[in-house]
């Protein structure tokens, strides 16, 4: 007789007790529970599968473990949702991820979902116009598709995804000898006190983001030691380094060594900067600046910045989402919200060396030169302060500026500059708002 079929039964909460087996339900965040599930023939079904974790299936692969031709035993499993971004073990197995091979699955299209009255025309029509059909909304809740969020996410999957492919491309046409790699432009250092953070090097060539360098200094001095003979080997490159904890230090020791090329970031810094449009400013330099790296990204707008596939970049760059304050302006998720637990749960170090990386001096230069007017402290300015960062920055900024407008010949037809209504020069390649119309473009390399 087969185990499930309806006998004389009784009904609990969660649970179905039957003449020849069981049926019972938990929640896809207990995983441990379904360790010990076992029997001669085991059904799992895993409902809005989107949403249950990789340990949940990787838990109940034990009732899998000993079924099988040769050992007498059945066990199955049915995931059903509707799909969501792509990621997760629901989507690798759409995917047909190397190891999900005995899974079967099977897209309803929506032609199939309507032809079996399912899902309405009018309806799937009315969605279309409403959200538009390359929205994610109706691409996971109309067409049945993977695809990630772009609603809220600072930077989407598929941005990201294609900045890999440009790398690679790169990375090829390079090793074969067909083009060289660009000079080194830029450096952004994220920094680390040992402990589970590490301290991140992003090096910024034209275009091209090197493979991440990692490092677990104990000693902060020994991070301005790496910094240092980087840029005596590179008298021409900036580097902007995290003002913010330890940063503080080793800004201050590099900046005494080369003070023409080490440059404050301070997150937390009030800034002038705009978006891409010029109507929408943001609550400070760090969502700034991760909102210009997303302009960087952004397809729509021709994008060339080439990023490696980096495991723990990719989850940085993809899980900051930002919200709009009440005064209009862009604020993104601080460090500290993406360490909680239910977020990314650790620090976005990889993230925060490539945004700095990106991050234009020009727009930086323009509001220091208006916060200096922070009192002394003992004849000098408080570390951190908008003042420190001025006098810090301002020198090597407006030399750098001087170069570049005498030498203003960029190597590459991306700057193409128009007007905003304002009367602003505005660089179609960077999104950036400066006060001349030079240089063009900070982001391409001056010859």
């Amino acid at each position: 007789m087969p185990p499930f079929q309806l006998l004389p039964t009784e009904l609990f909460g969660l649970s179905l007790k039957l003449e020849h087996g069981e049926a019972f339900a938990m929640a896809s965040s207990d995983a441990e529970l379904l360790e010990g599930a076992h029997a001669d023939s085991m059904l799992y079904v895993f409902d809005e599968s989107k949403a249950i974790p990789d340990k949940t299936f990787d838990a109940a692969e034990g009732a899998f473990s000993g079924a099988g031709g040769d050992t007498g035993r059945e066990a199955h499993a049915l995931a059903i949702s509707t799909p969501g971004e792509p990621v997760g073990r629901f989507f690798e197995i759409h995917k047909r991820k190397p190891g999900t091979e005995d899974w079967w699955p099977r897209h309803v299209t929506l032609s199939e979902a309507i032809e079996a009255k399912r899902v309405s025309q009018e309806w799937a029509e009315q969605r279309k116009r409403q959200w538009g059909e390359k929205s994610a909304v109706y691409q996971n809740r109309v067409e049945g598709n993977f695809a990630a969020s772009e609603e809220d996410t600072v930077i989407p999957l598929i941005w990201v995804e294609a900045a890999n492919q440009r790398w690679q491309e790169r990375v090829d046409r390079v090793d074969a000898g067909i083009e060289p790699l660009p000079a080194l432009t830029r450096l952004g250092l994220d920094v680390a006190r040992g402990g589970k953070d590490k301290t991140v090097l992003a090096r910024l060539h034209g275009a091209h983001i090197r493979p991440l360098e990692r490092f677990n200094f104990e000693d902060t001095m020994e991070t301005v030691g790496l910094l240092v003979g980087i840029l005596k080997a590179h008298e021409d490159v900036k580097a902007w380094i995290d003002l913010v904890g330890v940063g503080a230090g080793v800004f201050d020791r590099t900046r005494e060594q080369r003070p023409d090329q080490a440059l404050p970031f301070n997150a937390g810094l009030h800034t002038d900067a705009r978006d891409r449009s010029g109507e929408i400013g943001f609550k400070d330099t760090r969502s700034a600046a991760w909102w210009h790296l997303r302009e960087l990204l952004d397809p729509a707008f021709g994008a060339v910045l080439e990023l490696p596939a980096d495991d723990e970049l990719i989850g940085d760059l993809t899980t900051p989402k930002y919200k709009y304050i009440s005064d209009g302006r862009i604020q993104v998720e601080s460090k500290d919200e993406l360490r909680k637990p239910e977020r990314l749960g650790r620090s976005t170090d990889a993230g925060d060396s490539v945004m700095q990386a990106c991050w234009d001096q020009a727009i930086q230069v323009e509001v220091l030169s208006e916060l200096h007017t922070e009192p002394l402290v003992d004849g000098e300015p408080r570390m951190g302060s908008a003042r420190y960062q001025l006098e810090a920055a301002i020198p090597a900024l407006e030399r750098d500026r001087q170069r570049r407008a005498e030498d203003a010949v960029l190597n590459c037809g991306n700057c193409v500059w128009r007007e905003l209504q304002n009367g602003s020069p505005y660089c179609v390649a960077q999104g950036l708002r400066v006060k001349d119309k030079q240089p063009a473009c900070d982001f391409h390399q001056v010859v």
